[in-house]
């Protein structure tokens, strides 16, 4: 996964610093997820993790832009255009309350903690010059919105999705309701069942997760558990049985 180093107030320069340390072992991270993932899909490794930064564009510090300049430079610029949308809401990082503490890593950007009007939350930011973010960025916001009445029961509560305020740089905000399962440990008996329910709950909702792993499961308590990152569901027709069953096969071999 690559990821952001977002420098913006002077009393957040911190997090520059503390996410530069952490962006080492996301690498190491995001390949041990990966070996232990029983997904067909072939996933790209992540040797060089390359930094988009939000830097402050004015001497106010008030506003910020986007500094590609250790972007790959085979990566064009229009990578970051694509998604700018007139009609996108806009997330200000004043509202994101970023603590310097990554929550996980994806193929698409960082999960960072952070509070979202005066609750702990999940900050989703989507590294631009990743192929598939845009496209992952928008499923996951059309599964959340899709599946609204599955949220704090079966998937998080969405909070925000938008662009952040002076970049091009998508992000999704939820409740933070749970520790994610780690990747390298045998999954409890007791949260079997509980992953099974939560994952049939979706299907008869329209939409197959697409990409079940232990780390897309968050526990909450003992006996409870979130479906999170939703970038690769399936949502109305393409849910097809098949894919279900997929989601199922998938799961089977998580719990093995």
């Amino acid at each position: 996964m690559e990821g952001y180093i977002i420098q913006a107030r002077p009393q957040q320069a911190h997090l520059q610093r503390q996410l530069a340390t952490a962006e080492q072992h996301v690498a190491a991270e995001l390949e041990a997820a990966n070996a232990s993932s029983a997904s067909p899909r072939k996933r790209q490794r992540t040797t060089h993790p390359s930094c988009m930064r939000l830097q402050a564009s004015s001497p106010t510090r008030k506003g910020y832009e986007v500094d590609s300049s250790s972007s790959p430079a085979s990566q064009p610029a229009a990578a970051a255009a694509s998604f700018s949308h007139p009609e996108a809401d806009t997330v200000y990082l004043d509202q994101l309350g970023l603590m310097a503490e990554i929550l996980g890593a994806g193929q698409h950007g960082y999960t960072l903690k952070g509070t979202c009007e005066e609750r702990p939350a999940a900050v989703k930011v989507y590294n631009v010059w990743r192929d598939g973010a845009a496209a992952a960025y928008e499923t996951e916001k059309l599964a959340y919105q899709s599946l609204a009445p599955l949220q704090g029961a079966i998937i998080p509560h969405l909070l925000h999705s938008g662009l952040l305020a002076h970049t091009a740089a998508p992000v999704i905000v939820t409740l933070l309701e749970g520790e994610a399962l780690p990747e390298k440990k045998r999954v409890p008996q007791r949260l079997h069942k509980p992953m099974r329910e939560a994952l049939q709950a979706l299907h008869p909702a329209g939409a197959a997760h697409g990409d079940v792993r232990r780390s897309n499961f968050l526990r909450r308590g003992d006996k409870e558990v979130l479906l999170v990152d939703l970038g690769h569901s399936v949502l109305g027709g393409g849910a097809t049985e098949a894919r279900k069953a997929e989601d199922m096969q998938r799961l089977k071999a998580v719990l093995a």
